[in-house]
C-alpha cells in the first residue's frame, strides 16, 4: 500500500497497491483501491502506476498516471486516455474539475485538459494554475535542438494563456528557479522575469506584454491581496531594491526577505541589510 489519499468530504480513502513481486522493488502489478462504507473497488492492474493517485476538489472524480508496455497514460474514473511517451504528474483544476497534465510523444510536449491536446510545442518547461483554476500558463519552447547526448540547445521560450502565445525571449525564468511565472490573486493578470539572450546577462520584469526595466539580477516577484500592484526585488550593480510597479525604492546592500503586502494592499514591508545593520523596512504603496 502506498499513497493514501482522503477524500475531501472523509467518506473515501484511495491508495495504490501491488500484487506479485517483492514490495515494490520487483515485477509484479499495480493498482488503484477505493475503500468506502460500501467496501473495496479494485481497479485495472498495470505495470506501474506513477505516483499517489488523486481526488478532484469535489471528491467525486479519481486519477492517476499509469504505465504499460512502456507507455504513459491518465485514468481518470476507470478511462484511460492518450498514449505519452512520457508523463510526469497530473492536477485536477479546481475551476472546472478537469484534468490537466504536460504529455511528451515524439520529442513534442502538448498541454492536455481531459484528454484535449493543445498544439505541439517542442518543450514546455513549466506550467502554473490561475487562482480560480480556469487558467493554465504555460512556458513552452522552440528552435530546440539537440547537440549531443542528452544535451540540447533552447532558441526561444514565451508564454501561452490558452491559445495566446507572448511575446518569443531567450530565456524566461521557471520551474525551480526563483520566480516563476505568477498569476494575481483574482487570476486576471500574470507576471514573469525575462531575459533578451540566453545568456543571462539583463532581465526585466514583464506584466502582462508591458515589458519593465533591465536589471542585473531579479528574485521575487509578488502581487498584492487586491492585484492591483506587483513588487518584486532588482539588483542594480552591488545594490538591490524593491520595485512597485514602475516605482523603485532606495537601494541596499540586500534585500534578506521577500516583500509582503499588507492584507489592505496600501503598505509593503520587507527586511533589508545596510553594512552590518539590519532593517525592518515598512512602507506605504503609492504606485
Amino acid at each position: 500500500m502506498y499513497g493514501l489519499t482522503f477524500s475531501p468530504d472523509s467518506q473515501k480513502i484511495v491508495y495504490k497497491a501491488k500484487q506479485g513481486g517483492q514490495r515494490w522493488g520487483g515485477p509484479g502489478k499495480q493498482f488503484v483501491v477505493i475503500s468506502d462504507s460500501r467496501g473495496d473497488h479494485e481497479g485495472r492492474q498495470y505495470d506501474l502506476i506513477m505516483g499517489p493517485p488523486i481526488l478532484s476538489p469535489d471528491g467525486q472524480k479519481l486519477a492517476y498516471i499509469a504505465v504499460e508496455r512502456g507507455k504513459y497514460f491518465v485514468i481518470v474514473d476507470d478511462r484511460p486516455g492518450k498514449e505519452y511517451d512520457l508523463i510526469l504528474s497530473i492536477a485536477f483544476m479546481p475551476g472546472t474539475q478537469e484534468i490537466v497534465y504536460t504529455g511528451h510523444k515524439d520529442n513534442k510536449s502538448f498541454l492536455v485538459v481531459d484528454d484535449r491536446e493543445s498544439k505541439p510545442y517542442e518543450g514546455i518547461a513549466h506550467s502554473v494554475m490561475s487562482p480560480n483554476g480556469k487558467k493554465v500558463m504555460l512556458v513552452a519552447r522552440e528552435d530546440v535542438k539537440q547537440i549531443g547526448s542528452g544535451v540540447w540547445t533552447v532558441g526561444k521560450e514565451f508564454i501561452v494563456i490558452g491559445n495566446k502565445e507572448g511575446k518569443r525571449y531567450g530565456y524566461i525564468r521557471s520551474g525551480s528557479w526563483n520566480p516563476p511565472p505568477n498569476f494575481s490573486p483574482d487570476s486576471q493578470k500574470f507576471a514573469y522575469v525575462a531575459a533578451r539572450q540566453r545568456q543571462l546577462k539583463k532581465f526585466f520584469v514583464v506584466l502582462g506584454d508591458r515589458e519593465g526595466k533591465e536589471y542585473d539580477d531579479i528574485k521575487a516577484l509578488i502581487f498584492s491581496p487586491d492585484s492591483k500592484s506587483l513588487a518584486y526585488v532588482a539588483r542594480k550593480g552591488t545594490k538591490e531594491l524593491v520595485v512597485i510597479g514602475t516605482k523603485e525604492g532606495k537601494p541596499f546592500d540586500e534585500v534578506v526577505t521577500d516583500p509582503i503586502f499588507s492584507p489592505s494592499s496600501k503598505k509593503i514591508a520587507f527586511g533589508a541589510r545596510l553594512g552590518n545593520d539590519l532593517w525592518w523596512i515598512v512602507e506605504e504603496v503609492t504606485e
